[in-house]
């Protein structure tokens, strides 16, 4: 390797090791400048500065005394850097008469910024790399003292061991970000798998399921007659439990594909998704007349997930009544910021307020099977689509005079869309 080589793989090195400071073109900080004040009040100088020598400039992270009107200067170019001395000699520079030391007579800091004296002890890396230099700066000529240079040494050598602690912080910072990239990516892995297991197991359950229910179906027929009652019970039971077991499965699966569901949504007329809603499910459209739905405009959103979770808030509207009462529900809206808020109020049995936030957990139920079927996945499917659609879902009840259900949706094309 020859000489410029050499320097060039020397001046990487330094580049290397000065951008993993982090501090090149960072605000000025109280840590950094808690030095230079101690320079200037300790030497007694006008101005000091925490240089960084880059390939072109001389970046400054702390600065006293050095004026550059409204905005503090930070940086100058290399042409008027005395601490790039510093950084080449590798070791202490005194000046103590710029005008008449021939190293620097000629040079633009001493003629077009008039420094007179200057005092630069190098900011040194524990592996031998300089980043820059701690300086100490007279507008007029003056001897450096031993004790000067003995401070600034000293100085400098507490600045480097404020970049080390901030280096060794970020590194460590990085590390950590890294790792929980690596272990995030590796969580969602498994999740992905395991959304993967369980759509399999679930779609592939419903076939044998459904060759349990035609065998019990077919033992009752053929075996009519001749069967006990607590058999023909037994097989009842059967078809009972695998009809129930299928219904899951059916419930449980939109919840599965939602997941894998790539989604974009759009400007939905959301009183086109509530008639289809109605119409396409017998047990609304037989209620009808029960449902009045006022004007409620356009959101961004996913017209069949959209038309589900209204199926799902009408089912419970309509289900959850008094014993002989007919429902009586009211689809509205109402604008709410850069959101449109739509209610599905009932005169239902309401929902006590200490469970209201339970009745969004998957399988939850609060009341028995028997006086209101249901497998208690309806509102946590709404639940699960709202968040995929950037909206939310809540309800509002006092637990005795009905529940009033409310979606919200963006009103404008959600970030990311």
């Amino acid at each position: 390797m020859n000489l410029l080589q050499l320097e060039t793989a020397r001046r990487q090195v330094r580049e290397e090791a000065l951008r993993e400071t982090g501090l090149l073109d960072s605000a000025p900080e109280e840590q950094f400048d808690r030095f230079t004040r101690l320079v200037c009040r300790w030497l007694d100088v006008p101005i000091a500065l925490v240089s960084l020598v880059d390939r072109n400039r001389q970046f400054f992270k702390s600065t006293q005394g050095l004026s550059g009107g409204q905005d503090p200067v930070r940086e100058t170019p290399l042409s008027h850097s005395l601490c790039r001395m510093v950084v080449d000699e590798g070791k202490l520079v005194a000046i103590e008469d710029a005008r008449l030391d021939e190293r620097v007579c000629d040079h633009p800091a001493v003629t077009d910024l008039g420094v007179g004296a200057y005092l630069g002890a190098p900011l040194i890396t524990e592996s031998g790399v300089v980043l820059g230099s701690l300086c100490a700066i007279e507008r007029a000529p003056r001897p450096w003292s031993a004790d000067d240079r003995a401070t600034l040494a000293d100085l400098a050598s507490l600045v480097m061991t404020e970049i080390k602690i901030r280096s060794d912080e970020a590194r460590r910072v990085a590390a950590l970000e890294a790792e929980v990239r690596l272990r995030t990516a590796s969580l969602q892995k498994t999740l992905g798998e395991m959304e993967e297991f369980s759509y399999m197991v679930s779609h592939d359950l419903r076939a044998p399921l459904r060759r349990i229910k035609c065998y019990a179906e077919i033992l009752t027929e053929d075996l009519a007659g001749r069967l006990t009652p607590p058999e023909v019970e037994s097989l009842q039971r059967i078809v009972k439990s695998t009809a129930g077991m299928e219904e899951l499965l059916n419930a449980v699966l939109p919840i599965l594909r939602l997941a894998r569901l790539e989604i974009q949504t759009e400007l939905v007329e959301l009183n086109l998704v509530v008639q289809r809603a109605v119409a396409q499910h017998p047990e609304l459209a037989k209620l009808k007349d029960c449902i009045v739905v006022e004007p409620l405009g356009q959101a961004f959103g996913h017209e069949s997930l959209l038309e589900q979770v209204f199926t799902h808030l009408l089912h419970n509207a309509a289900k959850f009544m008094p014993a002989g009462a007919r429902p009586q529900i009211r689809v509205s809206s109402e604008r709410d910021g850069d959101y449109l808020r739509i209610w599905v109020r009932d005169n239902g049995i309401g929902i006590p307020p200490e469970y209201q936030d339970k009745v969004f957990s998957v399988f939850s139920r609060l009341h028995a099977e028997a006086t209101y079927p249901g497998n208690g996945l309806g509102l946590n499917t709404v639940g699960k689509i709202m968040k995929r659609l950037n909206g939310a879902v809540g309800v509002v009840s006092d637990g005795t005079r009905g529940s009033a259900f409310w979606i919200r949706l963006p009103v404008f094309t959600p970030p990311g869309n």
